[in-house]
């Protein structure tokens, strides 16, 4: 009796891990669906969509994405509004407004607006980020700009021999240390920005 139930857990294990994992090739639109372990490759649009974890190889456009564990993207995201993430993880521009997530790894350009990184950020690549909320930002490019947003510390990496500016626009607030590795960044700093801890590393110009 057990050599017969044995054969048939496993079966029953099989298929509901493969229920568990979707995939999609080519160009692909869906609506209105809650995905398993969901894994894209090709031009992707997601609409309504709720997933325990996303693989994209190709462009992603969003609208109203909750992913519940890992996402990963490779390839650019652009056009997208309201996205709810754990662990992000980009490689190709990142272009998109009202995002949640925990954590934020991207590598190319960054244009976000109404960003919400509840722990740390690391970007390769230019920044540009409006009435966005960061804890700790860590970047290796030669230019961020940061408007009415609030961050903790900003680590600017050291990027070759290029010139890094961190540009700070609004009712921007730093709340910790503005630290560049290389020792030769320049802080642009508005007239109603406020840094709370220290600039090492950098000169600071008021505008």
């Amino acid at each position: 009796m057990m050599k017969q139930i044995l054969p048939l857990l496993f079966c029953t294990a099989c298929i509901l891990q493969e229920a568990q994992a979707q995939s999609f090739m080519g160009v692909t639109t869906l609506e209105k669906q809650n995905l398993q372990e969901a894994s894209f490759m090709g031009p992707t649009e997601l609409k309504e969509i709720t997933a325990k974890s996303l693989s994209v190889m190709g462009p992603l456009r969003f609208n109203h994405l909750k992913v519940e564990k890992a996402a990963e993207i490779f390839g650019p995201v652009a056009n997208s509004e309201f996205g709810a993430f754990d662990s992000l993880i980009i490689t190709g521009p990142f272009v998109a407004k009202n995002v949640t997530c925990s954590k934020l790894e991207a590598t190319g350009p960054v244009d976000v607006t109404a960003l919400q990184v509840s722990g740390a950020t690391t970007i390769i690549g230019p920044l540009k980020a409006k009435k966005s909320a960061f804890q700790n930002l860590t970047i290796t490019s030669d230019k961020v700009i940061l408007e009415d947003s609030k961050t903790k510390d900003i680590v600017m990496k050291k990027n070759k021999d290029k010139k890094q500016v961190i540009d700070l626009k609004g009712k921007t607030i730093v709340e910790g240390n503005i630290i560049f590795e290389s020792g030769k960044g320049v802080v642009e700093q508005g007239s109603d920005v406020k840094i709370q801890g220290e600039v090492k590393g950098a000169t600071v110009e008021k505008k």
